[in-house]
């Protein structure tokens, strides 16, 4: 038998054992290949961890995007981290895949993000808006499109977030996209929105 360290981030995290039905198989040959494997295995698991760090923070940078949205606007604080949450667990009701569902909550979760551009008295305003204020609350989506689309994110958030305000029967806004052109996520959004 040969047992070899597997080394993660300087520390030995665990060790390569490797059996073999004869006496003296590993030669210095194989020894040689086996460091090799055990070191590969040892950057692997790094580069998981590293994967696993980087999702984290990003994240926790959307949250922080919604806690910054909401601290200008008292009436939804709190209200899409809400809905980040129901539109994940419509997500999984729905049967869509954890890897989806994830990018579903981060989305759902900034999903007013355009709103950090709207005049804080309008979004405090009570009583009825102006046509001109709603124009202005209406390009929300469109803002929140903008400032997401310039991110690689692995899912479709920037258009999670453009389309959470049409609707299947093509009155929404702000492109007035109907039925199937709508994104899944979107739609679901939309839903957990209300």
């Amino acid at each position: 038998s040969i047992a070899l360290p597997v080394v993660v981030e300087g520390r030995i995290d665990g060790a390569l054992m490797v059996y073999a039905d004869e006496v003296a198989a590993f030669d210095d040959t194989a020894r040689v290949l086996m460091e090799d494997l055990a070191a590969d295995l040892g950057y692997g698991l790094t580069r998981i961890r590293d994967a696993e760090r980087l999702a984290e923070a990003l994240s926790s940078s959307v949250f922080v995007l919604a806690a910054a949205v909401e601290s200008r606007d008292p009436y939804t604080a709190g209200h899409q981290s809400h809905v980040g949450v129901l539109s994940g667990e419509i997500g999984r009701e729905l049967g869509l895949d954890d890897e989806r569902v994830e990018g579903l909550v981060l989305g759902a979760s900034i999903h007013d993000l355009g709103k950090i551009s709207i005049d804080e008295v309008t979004l405090v305003k009570p009583g009825e808006l102006t046509p001109e204020e709603w124009d202005a609350l209406r390009e929300h989506p469109e803002t929140g499109f903008r400032i997401t689309s310039r991110f690689p994110w692995p899912w479709p958030i920037a258009e999670m977030i453009r389309q959470h305000h049409e609707r299947l029967d093509g009155s929404g806004y702000p492109r007035g996209l109907s039925g199937d052109e709508i994104l899944l996520e979107a739609r679901i959004i939309a839903v957990a929105d209300l």
